[in-house]
């Protein structure tokens, strides 16, 4: 589901082609110092390559190029249940406030989702383009949550699935669905807190619950 897949082999081919372009047309006998700066090709692309997947691309104008959303950061989090969802006797209905910490690289992505009672990590993430409208994006993640060892008699371990649209390239909220095997689901709406994600799980929860 990684559409940018493509996009980092083609340059790794391209590299690669204008790299053997060069050794054939300047033949096999090469002085010292261009045979110095053809060594030293393959690691400045490797490097640059790192620096775009890490830093660059958040550059606005270099977002808007690219068309990749920003949404790493810290984001509160309202889950709703639906009246269908079978949540266990003491069970919470909601609205459930917690914190989503999306971890994000041009090419990679991560998410936890975090409240006073459990966690969950992705264990999947992508962002799929919308057929329908270029301005928008779905953000789909599994994962997988663990409860707290004081919740854990009735809250044992699940696995879920979460499908978010993201419009624009830096939007503040974004909204969707989940469903987990507990045949629980509901709607969900995250709202910006800020763009660090180096936060503890706690501190993270207590900032969502402001």
């Amino acid at each position: 589901m990684n559409s940018n897949a493509p996009f980092a082999r083609r340059i790794a081919v391209t590299v690669s082609a204008i790299w053997a372009a060069v050794l054939f047309l300047t033949g096999l006998d090469l002085d010292y110092d261009l045979r110095r700066l053809l060594a030293y090709v393959p690691s400045l692309v490797g490097f640059a390559v790192v620096v775009f997947d890490l830093w660059l691309w958040k550059i606005p104008g270099v977002s808007k190029i690219t068309g990749r959303p920003r949404i790493y950061g810290t984001w509160q989090a309202k889950l709703t249940p639906n009246a269908n969802s079978r949540i266990p006797e003491r069970g919470n209905w909601g609205p459930i406030i917690g914190a989503m910490v999306i971890e994000q690289t041009f090419w990679t992505m991560s998410i936890r989702f975090h409240t006073d009672q459990s966690s969950s990590s992705s264990t999947t993430a992508a962002l799929a383009a919308d057929s329908e409208s270029k301005q928008s994006r779905s953000l789909y993640f599994t994962y997988a949550n663990k409860a707290r060892q004081e919740h854990n008699e009735r809250s044992y371990p699940h696995h879920g699935t979460t499908l978010l649209q993201v419009t624009g390239l830096d939007p503040q909220i974004l909204e969707g669905s989940y469903w987990t095997d507990r045949l629980t689901a509901g709607d969900i709406t995250l709202t910006l807190v800020d763009r660090r994600v180096d936060r503890s799980a706690s501190e993270a929860v207590r900032l969502a619950q402001q």
